[in-house]
């Protein structure tokens, strides 16, 4: 065995070919018996070193550099989404997966070399531009590529270090033809080749950018194209063979080897494994593939428009992820599931407030007489009705009673300031206000009927107890809540009832409320979460405690009085987990809890493991939704025996007859894997925003993949991806938008 090492700071690609070459030469010379025939080199390695510091370099150095100062300033860092946090230290643990091109898909991109007077390395380079696009998000990508620079003849035979490293930036504008991509690309690399010679080293130090640890200045992408193979040996009487080897490191994120062989392309992409798994790597090869076949296909087709996505992916991601429909024989409104409650258990608590409580036939029957002086006082069928009043047991009979007379409730927190309450009375056009005589002045001189319900019940007294039975749709109005948004400017968000029955029926197929079992409502009422806290109880038969003002923001306080109360179902802020899970652990085998639902932020998911783990049968539900989408549209059930392998608890998947799309800027559906905005539609998806026509249409778009499920998709500004098992991983805002305590 013949065993020979050549290190890179003496050798390069090309190096090896000439050494393969001369030593085919030089063995069968002497198996002949023959003089081997040296050819003398016209220069030394050293020659080109000390020709490289001579001052006509020096000069030709410094125009070079200015070159790659201005296309190179403001070049900005590829993100790509890894399946594994990124280490504070740059690794280089590596792998490595292949795909080979077929003939055909071959010859027609050598087809488009003769039409559009470009080389393969070109458009492969097209290529990969097109996909670090779709999976970043970006439109500046810079990659690296290997030259020879072997520029002058006297160099070609002389074994040594020439390579040096270019970086290639591509900005692609909005609206750019594939066909005018590769031109640009062209471009671009007919100015790089022409300033291959300037040290890449030295690139890096004149440029003005932020070193990190974490990974390689300028680019993390590498692209090289191999189109000179290595010399086969010729060795009489023996026999050779090139062995492949891989060392498993990655130099960089990810380097996309081209080979190309007689018939076809041999493409080998080595990746960190400490960034990506190998699944990863596979996809990113098929939807480079796929990004070729769509070049060969139509040129003239905009890049933004060029899917990625295979026949199959697309039906995997558009439908079989969408696949929980559980559609009823009828639809009932949310008072209608309370009135069965009073009639199964009418002596049981429904509502327990410190010391005060109230059943559900006693809840029904004063619901009943308010809803039924509403009617009686004017109030029709779609009004709004603003309910500002403390938490207490007479919030709780205001929010069924304007339900019961066909209304939407409008909650009015009492701890807003004046001027958020006065807008939102002037916009909402409230046609009653429910309150209490202490918050009464607060109203101002207002022109709607305000109703006083600790002072002035005396009036609805004389009304009947009985159910309205109005007629009320599950597509009527229940609510309205108002939610601040990215611009700072509430607006009113039109919640229909069947929207918040569907979310009941979903967690009650996932871990059913009993009748009877203990509830919590921590959340402000103003606060959307509020209303699934409330409605989950009620419809369901629990006996739903009221936390006071006083404990909602002390998380030791907020534990004991679920613990006081052995509660069986609670929201829980993220906030107040870890202390919680402390409190487990003090107080092993104490906990009633059945099902605990968080979310709002993100969460480790470690955290609610241990949670789990420390009571049984617990589950544990990480959420997501926007008021637009009815609360919750992902839910995503912890499993301590099978965790994700993710940092942060994933958000899950679709609820039930909701379907959930990731789409890119351009709204085209992304692969697995690839970040894009959550998109909600399906039976969750609400009215839009009370008279703000404009801000509807803008964020209530037409659903052109499932138009019978609903007809509009919420655009939620929310950043995501899927991951390989469907669940979805949260990534962050496409603005600029954060929440404080759920608040936006």
């Amino acid at each position: 065995h013949l065993l020979v090492v050549m290190h890179h700071i003496v050798s390069d690609g090309w190096s090896v070919n000439l050494m393969m070459k001369e030593l085919s030469q030089y063995y069968q010379a002497f198996v002949n018996g023959e003089q081997p025939k040296y050819l003398p080199l016209s220069i030394q390695y050293t020659d080109y070193a000390i020709w490289q510091n001579n001052a006509q370099q020096q000069e030709q150095l410094e125009a070079g550099l200015n070159f790659w100062t201005k296309k190179l300033d403001d070049a900005t860092t590829l993100e790509l989404t890894t399946d594994y946090p990124r280490p504070v230290k740059q690794t280089f643990n590596g792998d490595s997966v292949g795909l080979y091109i077929e003939p055909d898909l071959t010859h027609k991109l050598q087809t488009i070399e003769q039409q559009e007077g470009v080389t393969l390395f070109m458009i492969l380079l097209s290529g990969l531009n097109i996909l670090l696009k779709h999976y970043s998000g970006q439109n500046d990508i810079c990659i690296g590529s290997p030259v020879a620079n072997r520029n002058r003849t006297e160099l070609e035979d002389l074994i040594g270090f020439f390579v040096n490293t270019i970086v290639l930036r591509q900005e692609i504008e909005s609206g750019e033809t594939i066909q005018s991509l590769l031109q640009s690309v062209k471009q671009n690399i007919l100015e790089a080749f022409a300033h291959q010679d300037t040290p890449f080293e030295k690139i890096v130090d004149v440029l003005d950018i932020d070193h990190s640890l974490s990974h390689t200045p300028l680019f993390q992408v590498m692209f090289v194209l191999q189109n000179q193979n290595t010399e086969s040996i010729q060795l009489p009487g023996l026999e050779t063979k090139f062995q492949a080897h891989d060392n498993h490191t990655a130099k960089f994120d990810l380097t996309f080897n081209v080979e190309e062989l007689r018939d076809g392309l041999d493409i080998n992409l080595e990746y960190n494994r400490d960034l990506f798994k190998q699944e990863t790597a596979v996809r990113l090869l098929n939807h480079f593939q796929t990004i070729l076949k769509a070049m060969v296909n139509d040129l003239a087709q905009p890049v933004e428009k060029v899917s990625l996505l295979s026949l199959m992916e697309k039906k995997q991601i558009l439908f079989d992820f969408n696949q929980k429909q559980f559609l009823s024989d009828t639809d009932p409104c949310l008072h209608q599931m309370i009135e069965i409650q009073a009639q199964e258990v009418p002596d049981q608590q429904a509502v327990v407030y410190n010391n005060e409580s109230i059943t559900y036939q006693k809840l029904n029957q004063l619901s009943n007489q308010l809803a039924h002086c509403l009617v009686d006082k004017g109030v029709k069928k779609g009004d709004f009705i603003g309910v500002f009043i403390d938490r207490s047991i007479d919030m709780i009979i205001a929010l069924v009673a304007a339900l019961k007379a066909g209304s939407a409730y409008v909650p009015m927190d009492p701890s807003y300031p004046d001027e958020r309450i006065d807008y939102m009375l002037d916009d909402s056009r409230a046609s009653v206000i429910l309150t209490q005589e202490k918050l009464k002045s607060r109203l101002g001189q207002t022109e709607r009927r305000v109703f006083c319900m600790d002072t002035q019940w005396n009036l609805v007294t004389n009304y009947s107890s009985n159910d309205l039975n109005l007629d009320i749709a599950s597509d009527d109005l229940a609510y309205m809540i108002y939610t601040s948004g990215s611009t700072g400017q509430p607006k009113g968000v039109l919640c229909h009832h069947k929207g918040l029955v569907n979310l009941i029926n979903d967690y009650q197929h996932k871990k059913p409320i009993e009748q009877g079992e203990q509830c919590s409502a921590w959340s402000t009422f103003s606060f959307d979460a509020s209303v699934y806290e409330i409605f989950t109880a009620l419809t369901a038969g629990g006996v739903l405690h009221i936390m006071e003002e006083s404990i909602r923001s002390d998380a030791h306080k907020v534990i004991e009085v679920i613990n006081e109360h052995k509660m069986n179902h609670s929201f829980f802020p993220a906030v107040y987990l870890q202390e919680y899970k402390q409190w487990l652990s003090d107080n092993p085998g104490q906990s009633s809890m059945k099902r605990i639902m968080t979310g709002v932020e993100s969460i480790e998911e470690s955290l609610l493991v241990d949670i789990q783990k420390s009571v049984d049968g617990l589950q544990i539900i990480n959420s997501y939704g926007p008021t637009e989408g009815t609360i919750i549209c992902l839910a995503y059930l912890i499993n301590n025996e099978q965790p994700s392998g993710q940092h942060n608890a994933p958000i899950g998947t679709a609820v039930e007859n909701v379907q959930i799309y990731i789409l890119d800027q351009y709204q085209n559906p992304v692969p697995i894997g690839v970040k894009g905005e959550i998109y909600v539609g399906g039976v969750g998806v609400t009215n839009g925003y009370w008279n703000k026509d404009q801000l509807t249409s803008e964020k209530f778009i037409p659903n052109v993949f499932a138009p019978h499920k609903s007809k509009s998709l919420y655009r939620t500004g929310d950043i995501a991806r899927y991951l390989p098992d469907g669940n979805i991983q949260f990534v962050g805002r496409s603005d600029n938008q954060i929440k404080l305590r759920g608040y936006r």
